[in-house]
Parts: structure tokens; sequence; C-alpha cells
């Protein structure tokens, strides 16, 4: 009697989580020996990519009447934006929060982390965006002229995102801003985890867009979606925004909220889960944990149920090589 061989599926060829964290451990790696001003390039890519992605979630959903829907392609239209930055190796201030933090728990028991410079890299990541955001925005207002469609759903959703400013301009409205971006950056977070996870571009776009589809429909901040959307309402010189009340109530509190959700709800608990607390040893676990003779699957070594992040990251690895930026 014949045994027939199982083939790993799609799913299992999928990456281990405890891989992609190895793997956005040797990307920081990488990134900080990168020449600044090719880590602020690959910012200004990135915050470029997510300002056409604000403004296709906008022309998307033109003459949309029920919000739903509305935000179904609002939805859409960022998450292209954000897989041309996947694809593209681009370096987003949202995803480097997750890496960089990853990075900086791993090797902060191991090593001495190069703060100042890790700390440099972020603000200059973070800077770049906003000036990919501002160089794409003049390009779009004064190139592809607005119709009043396109001005007045953009100045509806800018003022949704100045609501804090423009109805309730308090300290606690401030802060208001800080927790929905702490939950919008553990919804993009997440969806850079799901991208990193998968091998091919079609995974990793399917793996984007749910948790997209959650932070758009939802309405939690995103800072560089927000210097997309801002720095459009204001070069167009709509009603709804003005530059100190764009940077001052939601910038920059949804920058430090992106930066706190990423810590608190995605680097911590991955590296906790997969690092930190081993799985169980015990016989019946490892018994269960073993392919059959037959099969022709099989559980590589460096991924195996109780190894820490052991792989060796080399200086030569090109950021070509990694998945996440």
């Amino acid at each position: 009697m014949s045994t027939a061989t199982v083939k790993p599926s799609k799913w299992r060829d999928s990456i281990s989580q405890h891989s992609v964290l190895e793997r956005m451990d040797a990307h920081s790696e990488v990134m900080l020996h990168l020449h600044p001003f090719r880590i602020l390039v690959l910012a200004v890519l990135a915050g470029s990519f997510i300002t056409f992605g604000a403004l296709l979630s906008v022309v998307l959903s033109i003459g949309v009447e029920s919000d739903g829907p509305a935000r179904l392609l609002q939805s859409l239209g960022f998450t292209a934006g954000f897989s041309m930055v996947i694809i593209s190796e681009a370096a987003l201030f949202t995803e480097v929060n997750v890496s960089f933090a990853v990075y900086a728990l791993y090797r902060s028991s191991k090593e001495r982390i190069p703060a100042v410079r890790l700390g440099a890299l972020w603000f200059l990541v973070w800077a770049g965006n906003a000036i990919g955001a501002m160089f794409a925005s003049t390009l779009l207002v004064h190139g592809n002229h607005f119709d009043n469609e396109t001005s007045a759903l953009l100045n509806e959703i800018t003022e949704k995102k100045l609501k804090e400013f423009h109805y309730n301009e308090t300290a606690g409205a401030w802060f208001r801003v800080v927790l929905s971006a702490m939950l919008g950056n553990w919804m993009v977070g997440l969806a850079a985890f799901n991208a990193a996870k998968q091998s091919d571009i079609v995974g990793q776009i399917f793996g984007i867009f749910f948790p997209i589809l959650t932070f758009v429909s939802t309405g939690l901040q995103h800072a560089p979606a927000n210097m997309g959307y801002l720095h459009l309402a204001n070069i167009a010189e709509l009603p709804s925004v003005s530059w100190s009340s764009a940077w001052a109530w939601n910038i920059i509190p949804a920058s430090i909220g992106n930066f706190l959700g990423a810590v608190l709800f995605v680097a911590l608990p991955m590296f906790y889960t997969r690092v930190v607390t081993l799985f169980p040893t015990n016989s019946e676990a490892v018994k269960r944990s073993k392919p059959h003779s037959n099969s022709s699957i099989s559980i590589p070594k460096h991924q195996s149920l109780t190894s820490p992040l052991t792989k060796p990251v080399s200086r030569r690895t090109s950021v070509v090589d990694m998945a996440l930026v």
C-alpha cells in the first residue's frame, strides 16, 4: 500500500513569525550602515507613494453616498500606496517604528545598541516622509488640477482628520489623537508584519489589505497618510486646514502615537511570544511537531520551536534582500 507524499501548501510556504523577526533585525542592521542620504531618499519615496495612495483613496470614493462602501474604496486606495512602499522597499516611518523596535529589543539583551544613530535615522525617515508628502502633493495639485468633487471630498476627509482641533481644542483632544494613532500603527504594523511573512507579491498585498481596511474604515490616525492628505489640502488651499493646525493638532501627536503603538502593540508582543517566552519542550509537544518520515514537509533547524533569534547578521546584506523597510 503506497503512501501519498504530502506537499507543502501555500500557507506553509509563508515565512514563520520567528523568521520575520530575524528579517526585521537584519534589515535594521543594514539600514544602520547605509549612508544617511540613501535613507533620506528611501523615506522621500515612501512619503510620495503614500501621498499618491491618499489621493487615490479620494478619487475612488467620489460620488459614493453610503459611508461603508466609500471607506472600502478609500481602503483600496491606501492599500495601493502602502503596497508601492512594500514592493519598492522604501522607508516608511510606521514600518521603521516596528523594525527598529524589534532590533532594539533583541540587541539590547546581547550588546550595546547604537542608540544615537538609531534615533537619528528614525527621525530622518520621519522627516523624509514629510518631505516626500510635500513634494508629491505639490506636483499633484499643480500638475493635476483638482475638480470640484475631488476638492470637496478631500476637504471633508481633512476636516475629519482635524476634528479634535475644529470642535474640541483641548489637551484631552490632543491626547485622543495620540491614542487613535497608537491603534492606527497597531494595524499598519500588523500589515507590515503580514507582508513580511509572504514570499510573493500577491500574498504580500493580501496580507496588507485587511489591517489597512480596518484602520481606514475605523478612522484611525496614521502620520504618513495624514501628511499626504493634509499637505494636499494645504497646497490646494482648502478651507479645512492650515499649516499650524495640521502639524500641531495631527501630524505631531499622530507621529508620537504611531511610535508608541508600534512598540507596545506590535514589537513587544511579537518579541515576547517568539523570543522571551519559549514554547513547551515536553516529549508530547516535540513528538507532535516532528514530521512523518514519508512527508516532504520538514522543519528547518533555524525555525525550531525553542530556538531564539540566533541567525547571524551580515553587514554585506543588501537592502534589496529584505522584504521590509
